[in-house]
């Protein structure tokens, strides 16, 4: 709006009550409607205490505009400073030095006080989940909460069942967390402390009888796809990698690395969050080489049981087609190069430049192809490929 009509605006009380009128049918807090105010018409129009007192005065049922405010009593209008007499930008600086858990209890205080806080911008540097036996632990920049197991029984199985509940608990607050429209994590860590974790719950995982899993796979099945998450590193058992993927937003996540035991096998190629990531790590973890399902990742570092010639010929024609990819590299345990295993990818590669390499079992090639250049390092148990133009 431009100067005329705000200074038009200052000179008719009526016609400025009526905007604030109008900004609280809208349904807008006193702090988003003063600030829609300021920013379409001018900070210097009005003063955030007589907007409040309008508002307030709308809100009470008194929609009279011309309401002679020196009618007030003298109580109410020297009444003591409240939260809604602080400029909402000071309110918003306020809210951002609280921790996640006072955030969420302000969004339940008030109407307004939930409209403002969800109107920040809230971006949490790291999450991180600590899972053990019987405990879990979330700390969120920082801010830290204990989910302590509540139960003294000592029977295996409501150990079990108190265990559960409390991740429960934690994921229950950490959907809470996202109900913030402008929330975003940027890394997620999710990692055991405990050895020997991976056995107990696959023990019990498999143990179709046991009514406690049934439940905790249902409440997983129910957050899909919920956490705002720019990249995650999760290092638990097989079956938690699966439902924590799940429920993190494919359109937000961008890096993902997972790490176990070693001897893990666990297909990601299918999950969406997978499909639409950026760059893809893993050890620990084996990788399932299928064709087209690592040439839209900027970069990727994996592990493999087996890996031959033919896959690092499929891998590199699938690069040649990528507009995205920059580095790879692969590592592989069970099948160790050795002098006809180079060969072999020679012959297979045709033409290529061969580049002297001062390791010993280890051969660099460069490749020009459909005007791009990739240079291919292979050793006897990995390989590293590099887009170069």
């Amino acid at each position: 709006m431009n100067s005329q009509i705000s200074e038009l605006l200052k000179g008719n009380p009526q016609a400025l009550r009526s905007i604030i009128l109008y900004e609280y049918a809208s349904g807008k807090s006193v702090f988003e409607g003063f600030k829609n105010l300021c920013d379409n018409i001018g900070d210097d129009v009005i003063e955030f205490n007589d907007f409040d007192f309008w508002y307030h005065q709308f809100a009470t049922g008194n929609l009279d505009l011309n309401y002679d405010r020196s009618l007030a009593s003298h109580e109410t209008e020297k009444k003591a400073k409240q939260l809604s007499d602080i400029p909402v930008d000071i309110v918003e600086k306020i809210i951002k030095k609280a921790s996640w858990k006072d955030v969420m209890s302000l969004r339940q205080v008030s109407r307004d006080l939930r409209s403002t806080v969800d109107g920040i911008n809230f971006v949490f540097k790291k999450v991180s989940i600590i899972v053990e036996k019987f405990k879990a632990t979330m700390t969120i920049d920082g801010h830290s909460q204990v989910y302590e197991r509540q139960s003294t029984i000592d029977w295996d199985h409501d150990l079990t069942r108190n265990y559960h509940s409390n991740i429960k608990r934690m994921f229950t607050d950490l959907k809470v967390l996202s109900h913030l429209p402008k929330l975003l994590i940027d890394h997620l860590h999710i990692t055991n402390n405990q050895p020997g974790i991976y056995e107990y719950f696959e023990s019990i995982y498999i143990d179709d009888g046991n009514e406690d899993w049934l439940h905790f796979e249902r409440f997983f099945d129910n957050l899909k796809q919920f956490l705002p998450v720019k990249g995650v590193h999760i290092h638990l058992s097989i079956f938690l990698d699966n439902y924590i993927l799940h429920s993190l937003k494919p359109e937000i996540l961008e890096e993902i690395e997972l790490s176990g035991d070693g001897n893990d096998n666990f297909d990601i190629t299918p999950f969406e969050q997978y499909k639409q990531a950026k760059v893809y790590k893993s050890s620990g973890i084996n990788y399932f080489y299928r064709e087209n399902n690592l040439n839209h990742l900027v970069q990727f570092d994996v592990q493999a049981m087996y890996h031959h010639p033919k896959d690092i010929i499929n891998l590199k024609n699938e690069i040649l087609e990528s507009e995205k990819f920059q580095l790879g590299r692969v590592f592989w345990k069970a099948n160790t190069w050795y002098k006809n295993g180079f060969d072999n990818l020679e012959k297979q590669l045709v033409e290529f430049t061969r580049k002297e390499s001062s390791e010993p079992n280890c051969r660099i090639y460069v490749i020009e192809e459909r005007s791009k250049k990739l240079q291919i390092k292979v050793t006897f148990n990995s390989m590293e490929i590099q887009r170069l133009l």
